[in-house]
């Protein structure tokens, strides 16, 4: 991070969603203590399957990521795939 204050910064986390709560109100906290707009950092999450992720996205996550994993097989795109459908959804 840099001191140029239009310079993106991002929350990154991997946390369940009262630990994600905590967090980003202690960003937003801190963001208003230097005077800095907490909208332009981002809020980025571990994928949490669709099942959480609305919670997540009402928090104000905007940026999701998985990982893909090989398999005997191959690779497994399952995760990928969920995270695009539910995506569709919105």
């Amino acid at each position: 991070m840099g001191t140029d204050p239009s310079e993106g910064i991002e929350l990154h986390s991997f946390l369940d969603i009262e630990s994600f709560r905590r967090k980003n109100a202690l960003v937003r906290q801190y963001a208003a203590a230097v005077g800095r707009d907490e909208t332009l950092i981002e809020r980025a999450m571990a994928w949490p399957r669709s099942a959480r992720a609305d919670a997540f996205l009402a928090e104000g996550v905007t940026f999701f990521t998985t990982g893909i994993d090989p398999t005997d097989g191959g690779y497994d795109f399952t995760p990928l795939k969920e995270m695009l459908a539910w995506r569709g959804d919105k």
